[in-house]
């Protein structure tokens, strides 16, 4: 069994070694306990600015208008506690970039590495609009 300053350091690891904006949350809670320096180059936010912050009110409110994120995080998880996910987010000039989320639970953490994907999303509507013209050309 790993000992806590083992499971620390590879918490730490991970942050510091992620392209990508990751999060550790507290499992009961909630609340964010840790964000990588990706999160200010993405939404805008300073790491320090996060820390005790529910990761609910970074997620922009349409996107849980049945449940709560609690209860999401409940329902959708599968038995390995993994799941994938699409989230607008707000960022802190209160704009909604899309970012894909890899969810992984372990013990009372929940680790988040969140992909930037607006430009993938721009490109697929772009496409489809294109399929569309093409449909009415035809």
């Amino acid at each position: 069994m790993k000992t806590k300053q083992q499971k620390l350091d590879r918490f730490s690891t991970l942050l510091d070694n992620s392209a990508d904006i990751t999060f550790i949350i507290d499992a009961e809670s909630g609340r964010i306990e840790d964000v990588n320096e990706g999160v200010e180059k993405i939404l805008g936010y300073k790491s320090q600015e996060l820390t005790g912050t529910l990761f609910r009110e970074l997620i922009a409110s349409d996107e849980f208008s049945e449940q709560s994120v609690e209860s999401w995080f409940e329902s959708e998880q599968p038995k390995n506690g993994r799941y994938v996910a699409e989230l607008n987010f707000v960022d802190y000039q209160d704009n909604r970039p899309c970012l894909e989320c890899n969810f992984t639970k372990e013990d009372d953490k929940w680790f988040v590495s969140a992909s930037d994907i607006r430009d993938q999303k721009e490109a697929e509507k772009r496409v489809s609009e294109l399929k569309d013209k093409f449909k009415k050309a035809v």
